[in-house]
């Protein structure tokens, strides 16, 4: 614990700075009393960067006596390196005479490294003598949490660029307050500077952005987030892509929406992919619907139950039942078969399964005006994770 040695120093200035009269001596004790009153460190250099006068908090902050600090220098208690930069500082509010405010670091007796922010500045008595006064703020709390906040930022960043969706954030105003850097690339711009853009400043369209602008104003008067929003944007590469959005409105601490944050995925390959699907299926659809008789596919599942993901017309024509019928009740077409036809029709599907050869039946149906027909089948198998399926034409 430090003494408190405010009543001895006024004999300390004194002995430096010589006092005139005792009304000198009570403004001097008067002065130390407001200055050791003060948590931040305050001190008195005199021209040679000699200490002469320090509060209370200065001889704490520095861990030393005040009998240990008076009429020495930087030099006495920090490493060379360090003094040089504060007499260097302390020089030129000297010799300039301005007020010199700076942030610096120095390291302390155990050793640790603390960083200050110091005000200085230069004050000349009757006599002309020039004294430099300085305050110490210890900000070292405040640069741990700056530091913690930067790393904290950074690692928020580095997640979010390696997610593989496009992400940005937005004000109340639409106004772009950071993004990723798969959301950078497709915009053309540095993530930083995408800060106060709006969607008018990026490469899409007019219509695009008029089209984003309205989706965030309806999130954020709503309140309610709006998941996979199917939509186009072109991008910096002038072509036009497809992507699945999320739009998520961001609250304050009150619950008020003060922004938005947004996802989208590139799905243009699965888009293309299911459009190429969908022709394929109208190709076959229009090819099965002309071919003579009738077109199916046909399963036969681990638990021997049956279905028939696909059918085409020809059924009607040539069993008098349509599609959906069939692929509701499979068993129609075994119940369809002559009587003295079954056993066979039967157990040429289950020889043809268990040994996955194509299978060929030919045989007679009786349809339900009882009427005979003479069919001829044939399929392929094809394997599955789960069951054997056929494609077959009947």
């Amino acid at each position: 614990m430090q003494e408190d040695n405010t009543l001895h120093q006024p004999q300390e200035l004194a002995s430096n700075c010589p006092l005139r009269n005792p009304q000198e001596n009570l403004s001097v004790a008067f002065l130390l009393q407001i200055i050791n009153g003060i948590e931040d460190p305050i001190f008195v250099k005199d021209r040679q960067h000699r200490w002469l006068l320090l509060n209370n908090a200065f001889c704490k902050f520095l861990g030393h006596n005040r009998e240990e600090l008076i009429g020495k220098s930087d030099y006495d208690f920090f490493p060379k390196a360090e003094a040089d930069v504060f007499w260097e500082k302390d020089e030129l509010v000297f010799t300039r005479g301005i007020t010199n405010e700076n942030e610096e670091s120095f390291t302390v007796t155990e050793g640790q490294t603390r960083f200050i922010s110091t005000r200085k500045c230069v004050f000349e008595d009757g006599a002309g003598s020039e004294f430099l006064v300085g305050t110490i703020r210890d900000i070292t709390q405040y640069k741990q949490m700056e530091a913690e906040q930067r790393q904290s930022k950074h690692l928020l960043q580095l997640a979010l660029d390696n997610i593989p969706q496009s992400i940005f954030w937005k004000d109340r105003n639409s106004v772009y307050l950071g993004c990723s850097r798969n959301f950078a690339r497709d915009a053309c711009v540095i993530p930083d500077n995408i800060i106060g853009l709006n969607d008018y400043d990026l490469p899409w369209r007019k219509e695009e952005s008029d089209w984003h602008r309205e989706c965030d104003r309806r999130v954020m008067e709503s309140g309610l987030p709006e998941l996979h929003i199917i939509e186009t944007q072109q991008k910096a590469d002038g072509k036009q892509y497809w992507s699945d959005t999320n739009k998520i409105p961001l609250h304050d601490t009150q619950g008020h929406v003060v922004g938005i944050l947004s996802t989208y995925e590139d799905i243009t390959e699965r888009k293309l992919t299911e459009e190429a699907l969908r022709q394929s299926e109208a190709k076959l659809q229009k090819l099965s619907a002309n071919a003579p008789g009738m077109l199916y596919q046909f399963m036969l599942h681990p638990d021997d139950s049956l279905s028939f993901p696909y059918v085409n017309s020809g059924s009607d024509e040539l069993y008098g039942l349509t599609p959906e019928e069939i692929q509701a009740d499979p068993s129609l077409i075994i119940l369809i078969v002559h009587a003295d036809e079954d056993q066979d029709f039967v157990q040429s599907i289950s020889v043809s399964a268990q040994t996955l050869q194509p299978w060929q039946w030919e045989g007679r149906i009786v349809l339900p005006d009882g009427q005979v027909k003479w069919l001829q089948g044939w399929h392929q198998w094809c394997l599955t994770s789960q069951s054997a399926s056929k494609q077959s034409k009947v």
